[in-house]
Formats: structure tokens, C-alpha cells, sequence
């Protein structure tokens, strides 16, 4: 499997952070792809990083629009720089959490769009 050196990696933004990204959005070689853990052990962290179809951008587009939209753009990175937005009043996160949940949506692409792993 591909090593990639992590400075290669341009963060878009965050999908789900647990003390560090879990699973994020990147532009990778100007595509944008999906990272996700693999292992978290020591002091270093491990990362696969997929690459993505036109409909899983799309779709992933479409969910942190609304996500920005109603909850906030706290997770979203400019220039590789995570940016400093504030959260949406609780009351407008339902707009997001409710329609995500209902569409049962998750991104998972297969073992095929593999391109290799970093550490960070």
C-alpha cells in the first residue's frame, strides 16, 4: 500500500472528530477524497485516504452545505487551516440532524478506491 506524506493532504473539512478527525474530506493531487482512522495507536495516528466518485462529491457536498447551513462551519478548513466559525443556534440543528438521519446516509467507499495511508 501507497504511503502519502500527510503534508500532501489538504483538509476541506471534517465529518466526524473524536479528540482528532475520525473521518474527514481532503483534496489529495486536486482531487478531493475521503480519510478515515485506521489505527490510533502511540502517538501516531493512521489514516486511509479514498479516493471518490463524482456522485459520493456531490452527496457529500449536499450534507455539509446543510450541515454549515444549520449547525456551523466549525469543522471547515481554508487553505488547509481550520477556521474559527461559531455553532448556529441550537434550535436551527434539527434542520441538519433530522434529514441526515432519515436519508441513512453513509459514506463507505470500497476497498478498490483505496490510494494508500498516511500517518499524522
Amino acid at each position: 500500500m501507497k504511503e502519502i506524506d500527510s503534508k500532501d493532504i489538504k483538509m476541506l473539512w471534517v465529518k466526524d472528530y473524536y479528540d482528532f478527525p475520525l473521518t474527514f474530506i481532503c483534496e489529495y493531487m486536486g482531487n478531493k477524497c475521503y480519510g478515515k482512522v485506521v489505527s490510533d495507536v502511540g502517538e501516531r495516528i493512521k489514516y486511509h485516504l479514498y479516493s471518490l466518485t463524482s456522485q459520493e462529491i456531490a452527496e457529500e457536498t449536499k450534507w455539509n452545505n446543510l450541515f454549515k447551513e444549520h449547525v456551523g462551519g466549525h469543522w471547515e478548513y481554508l487553505n488547509g487551516d481550520k477556521q474559527d466559525a461559531s455553532l448556529k443556534p441550537e434550535r436551527e440543528w434539527a434542520k441538519f440532524y433530522e434529514p441526515y438521519k432519515a436519508a441513512n446516509y453513509k459514506l463507505d467507499p470500497p476497498d478498490s478506491q483505496l490510494i494508500g495511508y498516511f500517518l499524522d
